[in-house]
């Protein structure tokens, strides 16, 4: 929890409960990801990488011809160089939103002690009543 107690499912808005806060919440997701049904993650992420490569490498034997996309314009050393960029990247892409989900709970964090703060002064009637 001290590692990783920030997060928590709509980890991006300040009024949803983080693992921290409500450790059940931990347990029910880990309840319902052993039940039958639930993929081994990293099983879908070796899927998703096999498939961008094999599209990449399309785009290569075509020249970047046919794609009519953003990347259109890339073609033969270009649209390699692009593919290469974007394999790299993509194993970074969540950082930022990781980030602001940390963030996100800091914040969380300090709304919920000026919230025992205000409840206990009768400024607010109910817990939760910060966040609106």
């Amino acid at each position: 929890m001290r590692e990783y107690g920030w997060d928590g499912a709509d980890q991006l808005f300040v009024s949803s409960p983080r693992y921290a806060d409500s450790p059940h919440l931990l347990v029910s997701k880990l309840r319902h990801n052993s039940s039958g049904g639930i993929r081994n993650p990293a099983d879908i992420l070796k899927e998703r990488v096999a498939n961008r490569r094999r599209v990449m490498r399309a785009q290569e034997e075509r020249g970047g011809r046919g794609s009519g996309g953003l990347f259109a314009r890339c073609a033969g050393a270009n649209l390699e160089k692009r593919n290469l960029h974007l394999d790299h990247l993509m194993w970074i892409r969540n950082a930022p939103k990781l980030r602001m989900a940390r963030v996100t709970a800091a914040f969380r964090s300090a709304l919920l002690a000026a919230q025992a703060d205000l409840l206990a002064a009768g400024r607010l009637e109910a817990e939760g009543d910060v966040f609106h």
